[in-house]
């Protein structure tokens, strides 16, 4: 799935040991190829100049209810990327959905079961809501890093059908 507005966008790099972009890497027994394939029609898309994207989902327990996936945040120049990402099955996309049927007054938040992902929605101006998808793992050897991406996206449709989007990856 691919949006094609990228009116308003913002990335942010913070890190806090090294100058560098640090890249968490996927625990071994996850058996996790995280390359992404823009063609691969179950990869999740979002944003041109800037994005977001999530794909290659995993079961790494084979409970059929934690999932791992591939998440990578971008602009022009620089990216981070997080493999092995576990969140519950249906978590994300119900959020999206949920959020676009409601008229929301105050931002609110979803958060990763490890708390490696959060994403947040703002009210709605003019018709789009601020989405501001933040990495900050916090387990890796190389010390704390955090990436955000914001993208403004339509506040009912175009939020539900990203909402649907990644409930689809998920239960694929």
């Amino acid at each position: 799935m691919k949006f094609a507005d990228d009116r308003a966008h913002r990335f942010e790099v913070q890190e806090t040991t090294a100058n560098r972009l640090a890249e968490f890497r996927p625990d071994a027994r996850a058996g996790m190829t995280c390359v992404f394939d823009p063609d691969d029609p179950d990869a999740v898309s979002i944003g041109l100049d800037t994005w977001v994207r999530l794909w290659n989902p995993h079961d790494p327990y084979g409970d059929g209810h934690v999932l791992a996936v591939c998440v990578e945040l971008g602009a022009p120049g620089m990216s981070a990327a997080l493999h092995s990402l576990k969140m519950a099955r249906s978590d994300l996309g119900e959020f999206l959905c949920a959020t676009a049927a409601e008229t929301i007054r105050a931002p609110r938040r979803w958060t990763s079961d490890d708390a490696d992902l959060t994403v947040e929605v703002e009210p709605p101006s003019r018709g789009h809501v601020r989405v501001t998808w933040t990495l900050r793992p916090w387990r890796g050897a190389d010390g704390a890093w955090s990436a955000c991406v914001r993208l403004d996206v339509e506040g009912g449709a175009e939020l539900d059908q990203l909402g649907g989007e990644i409930h689809r990856l998920l239960h694929r």
